[in-house]
Parts: C-alpha cells; sequence; structure tokens
C-alpha cells in the first residue's frame, strides 16, 4: 500500500520526515536571502543533472521549516507545477511506516514477530516454510519482488471497489508465487512481501490498517495531508516519471 503527504512534510526530496501538516502554520521566512539563493541555485543544479521533472525542498531548523519551495512540474503535460500543496507518492519509503505499526503492536504483545504469518492471514497459501513477521520486516521471507522470481496472482472477481486497497484482497496480486529461497537464508528487498505484513498488521491489530496508521502515527504526528494513494485524477497528486529505460 501506497501513501502520499503534502510537499510541505518532504524535506530534500526525503520522504520519511514527520513533520506537522498543515506546516504553512508555522513556516517562517526565516533562511537569509543569501542561503536561499544557494540552495535555489543548487536545487536547479541538480534537477539538471538527475533530469528531475518536479521535486519540493524543506529545510528545517531547530523544528522550524525555514524553507520550503517546489520546483519544477507535478504533471509536465498539463503544466501544472509543483507547490507546497502538491502531494508526492511516498512509495516505498512507507514501508518504515508500516514496520513502526508493527512493532507498535509487538509492545503491546498482539504480535508475535517469530510466529506463522498464517496464524494471522491464514488467506495466505502454505509455502512449505514458516514466514514470520521477524522475515517480512527484515525483507528475508523467499517472497519475490517485480522481476526477481516467477510472480502469480489469483484472478478472481470481487464485490468491493478498489480491492486491492484492502491487504488481505492485495495478497492476491502474488499469493501463489512460489518463494525465491527458504525464509531466513538471506535477504532480498520484497514490496509483495510488505503487502502481507499489512495484512499481518490489520488482522493483529483488529482494525484496518489505514485506521491504525491515522491513529496510531498520522494523528499524533499532525500528519493532516497523510492518505494512502487510491489512484484516478487528482489535480494535487504529482505524477510519477521514470528515465527512459528505468524499470520499477
Amino acid at each position: 500500500m501506497h501513501f502520499l503527504l503534502r510537499s510541505m512534510s518532504v524535506c530534500v526530496m526525503s520522504f520519511a520526515l514527520a513533520t506537522s501538516a498543515p506546516a504553512r502554520d508555522f513556516i517562517e521566512n526565516a533562511l537569509p536571502a543569501a542561503k536561499a539563493r544557494a540552495v535555489d541555485h543548487a536545487m536547479r543544479v541538480v534537477m539538471d543533472d538527475q533530469k528531475l521533472v518536479g521535486v519540493v525542498v524543506g529545510i528545517l531548523q531547530e523544528g522550524r521549516i525555514v524553507y520550503l519551495k517546489g520546483y519544477g512540474d507535478a504533471n509536465r503535460e498539463k503544466n501544472v507545477p509543483v507547490t507546497t500543496d502538491t502531494k508526492f507518492n511516498w512509495a516505498s519509503n512507507s514501508k518504515p511506516v508500516a514496520g513502526v505499526l508493527a512493532m507498535q503492536l509487538v509492545e503491546k504483545n498482539k504480535l508475535d514477530l517469530d510466529a506463522d504469518v498464517r496464524k494471522y492471514v491464514p488467506e495466505f497459501p502454505d509455502k512449505g516454510h514458516v514466514i514470520t513477521a521477524r522475515h517480512l520486516l527484515c525483507h528475508q521471507s523467499g517472497i519475490p519482488h517485480y522481476a526477481n522470481g516467477k510472480i502469480v496472482p489469483t484472478v478472481r472477481k470481487y464485490d468491493v471497489a478498489d480491492p486491492f486497497s484492502h491487504p488481505v484482497l492485495a495478497l492476491d496480486k502474488f499469493n501463489q508465487s512460489p518463494l525465491i529461497f527458504p525464509p531466513g537464508e538471506k535477504v532480498s528487498y520484497s514490496s509483495y512481501a510488505y503487502i502481507l505484513l499489512s495484512a499481518v498488521i490489520e488482522r493483529a491489530g483488529e482494525q484496518p490498517f489505514y485506521e491504525q496508521l491515522q491513529s496510531r502515527i498520522a494523528q499524533p504526528q499532525k500528519m493532516t495531508s497523510f492518505d494512502p494513494d487510491t489512484g484516478g485524477d487528482r489535480p494535487e497528486l504529482a505524477v510519477g516519471y521514470r528515465k527512459q529505460g528505468e524499470t520499477s
């Protein structure tokens, strides 16, 4: 599951910064003009060098945002510029957020890191090996990523809209895939493993994944613009681009 966050909570293209939103309430133009010009120049050089389409840079000093500016396009085809209200997809930067949710459940004795994940999500097929939440968190589950193994989905009809926004149903995207190695044998990055972890969190926490995220992370940190990426044509969203020849 991917999440979005308004650009004012993004710092130097790092999407893991949990600053409060709406941040504009306490933004101060406190960065000296010379430094602001230097940052502006540096960002334009980086954008040109890396062929970046659009970014937002924010600088924090002692907990205050002292510089915030959008560069480039949120949607190049529609000539929509990046602004401080643009939302960016956190993509895999949301994995640490799932990790925090999991460890909060461990602290509450609601999640056993070393129990078979099928204890929580029996819908996930038996792979002939015990896969644990610890394996999922550490990318040691053996569940393939996008192109490092055979991905076998379950194809069926659903009676809910946007079924893959529900972690348990999203397992259908890969749940018949064979493991690429026995769990715990090695490390191999897997986004699909984190879909399974999201389902485990949902079941162990006895509350929808997104509601747990809101109540235990987003709301306490006042991250009011943090919401799931449900797709669709939303004008505040930055379009994702990749260089020609790149893969996910």
